[in-house]
Parts: structure tokens; sequence; C-alpha cells
């Protein structure tokens, strides 16, 4: 929508300009218009910064999922309006007054990029792709209490100044041609929300949060093979193959903590029923929270008409209590390959 108003503006301007571009109509005109534009991403600001100071308040008391989404979703909403805010600019309204608007936008949006990622470096939260991206971002380097306490209090006073900006501006443009309005935008209302004090304080109550503390929960759900098992039915945990010389090996990994697992690891081992070892096979992956995601441990070697023993092991991230759904054994029973009878000559 905001794209479209600016098109819209952009087209009347134009015309205009090719009329009168020194007239005193023209300058009141782009003051109007910037002022419009202006006030419609300050609108959306203010809505963002009342998301921002309830989430300042209320921090310590989220789980770690609910308090990375907020950030995240607070930090792609206003990073578009930076764009927004310096095209509004064009053709530049009287007084340098589009630079100006134009920084405090930026300014507001660099202090919510470093808010969330003081907090992630400090909780070790991994955060969100971009907007457009697929490719996953990677975990943020940890920040100990005093860099982000440092963090925090530059985000404040980032955002604490550019709110102090907007008075003069709205002076400047209010006495230029044409007389336009900005709105009195104020990101953040409770201006000791950002003061240093209180940033220091929020650090430590993060820290001793209860239902922020990290909590690893990895299990394995399930595997599969290739070929596919038989429906001759067996005894318990035991099925029987077609003939093959190669199984491919698939394994399905489920992440009921808090926390993204970029270093999840599984193992595949083939044994004899006498626990003699004949191959392993190993993969690697990523799981965010809540998620699953399914590995595919390649190819191990078996031999046609012989009974082999696999076991599916997850190795547990440093830190997870319960062991349990960790481990998964299954008794594969090779049918034996077929030799055609010899015809009698």
């Amino acid at each position: 929508m905001t794209a479209l108003v600016l098109l819209l503006v952009g087209l009347v301007l134009n015309g205009v300009v090719s009329a009168a571009t020194s007239s005193t109509s023209y300058v009141e005109l782009v003051n109007r218009s910037f002022a419009a534009q202006a006030n419609s991403v300050f609108e959306a600001q203010q809505v963002e910064g009342n998301q921002l100071s309830a989430l300042l308040r209320t921090m310590p008391t989220l789980d770690r999922p609910t308090l990375a989404l907020r950030l995240d979703t607070l930090v792609a909403a206003t990073t578009p309006q930076v764009d927004v805010a310096s095209m509004a600019a064009s053709p530049p309204p009287s007084r340098d007054v589009g630079p100006g608007v134009a920084s405090v936008v930026a300014e507001r949006a660099k202090g919510v990029a470093l808010i969330r990622q003081a907090v992630d470096g400090l909780l070790g939260i991994i955060p969100a792709s971009p907007q457009g991206s697929t490719a996953p971002t990677s975990a943020p380097a940890l920040l100990s209490a005093s860099e982000a306490a440092s963090m925090l209090s530059t985000a404040g006073n980032d955002i604490a100044a550019a709110d102090r900006a907007i008075g003069p501006l709205r002076a400047r443009l209010a006495a230029s041609p044409g007389h336009a309005h900005l709105i009195r935008s104020v990101f953040v209302s409770d201006a000791t929300l950002l003061s240093p004090s209180t940033m220091t304080g929020l650090v430590g109550a993060l820290q001793s949060s209860s239902s922020l503390q990290v909590r690893h929960q990895l299990t394995l759900t399930t595997f599969a093979v290739v070929p596919a098992p038989l429906p001759t039915p067996l005894a318990f945990h035991m099925v029987q193959l077609p003939p093959t010389s190669s199984l491919m090996v698939t394994a399905t990994v489920q992440n009921l903590g808090n926390v993204t697992e970029s270093s999840v690891v599984v193992i595949a081992t083939l044994t004899s029923p006498l626990g003699v070892p004949l191959g392993t096979a190993k993969a690697t992956g990523t799981v965010s929270v809540g998620g699953a995601v399914t590995l595919d441990l390649g190819s191990l070697k078996v031999t046609p008409g012989t009974d082999v023993v696999l076991t599916i092991t997850l190795l547990p991230p440093a830190g997870q209590s319960d062991r349990t759904g960790l481990v998964q054994r299954m008794t594969l029973v090779i049918a034996p390959t077929t030799v055609p009878p010899t015809r009698a000559r």
C-alpha cells in the first residue's frame, strides 16, 4: 500500500515538475506530499514502537520461541521502512527535512536490530532468516552480560535520540511553504525503558528467567530403509527385505527443546545377530525449535540371504538430561537371491 501511494504521488509530481519546478505551488505540493508519506511511516512505527515497549517490559516472562519470534517480527517490520522513508524524500522537501526524517526512521530500525542482536547473543538464540531468503542463519556470537548491556544501552540511546530529533523536523517543515504537518512521532513513549540502568537490569532479568533457560530435547522419531520391507509378518522388531546388496537409510529427528540444534548427529550401525560389526554411516543436520528433520545416512552394504541388525543412534546435544528416545533397533532378514532354474538339454 505504501509503495502504491509513493507511485501515485510520483506521477502527480512529475507532471507538476514539468510545468513549474521553481514555483511556490510546486514546493508546497512537495512538502505536503512528503508529510503524507512520512506520516504513514510514522503511524506504522508507532504500532511497532508500542510493541517494542511491551516487549522490553515482558521479555523475562516469555519463553524462548515466543521471544525470538517477537524480536524477528519487529526487525522484519521496521527494516523495509528505511527504504520507504528514503524514497519519500525524493523530490526533496524544504530545509533538509527529508534526510532528517529518513535518519530518524533508520536509527529506530537500527536500534531494534541491535536489541535483537544483543538478546540473541546473550541467550544464544538463532534469528530467523531475512525475508525472501531460504538459507538458514547461523548461531550468533555469544555475548557476556556486560557486552549485551552495552549493546542494549547503545540501542536505547539511538532510539531516544531519534525520538528527540522529531521536534525540530516538525518545526522546520511547518515553517516551510505549504506549512505541512508532521505528526508527533514517538517510538518509545516511556524513555526510562531505554536508559542504560534499565537495559542493565534487563540483562540480569533475562539471565535469571526460568522460562528462558536453555532446554535441549532431541528425540529419534522414526527411520526408514530402501528397499522397503516386505509385508510378510515376522517377530517384533524384525522385518523381511527383498534380495538386495545395499541398504539406503533415513532417520527423522524431532526437536522438543527450546533451542535450535545446529549439530544433530545420527549414526547407523550394521552388525550380525552375534554383534559382529558390518558397517556404519553418519549424517548431520540442523533442526529448529518444534521442528523435525529427516537425515539421509546414505548406503550400507549387505549380503542377500543374511540377517543383520540395524541400529540407529541419535547423539544427544550437551546438556540434554533426558536420554530416552535416542536409539532404535531392527533386525533385517534379507531374502536370498533367486537363482533361475537350469533348463535340461
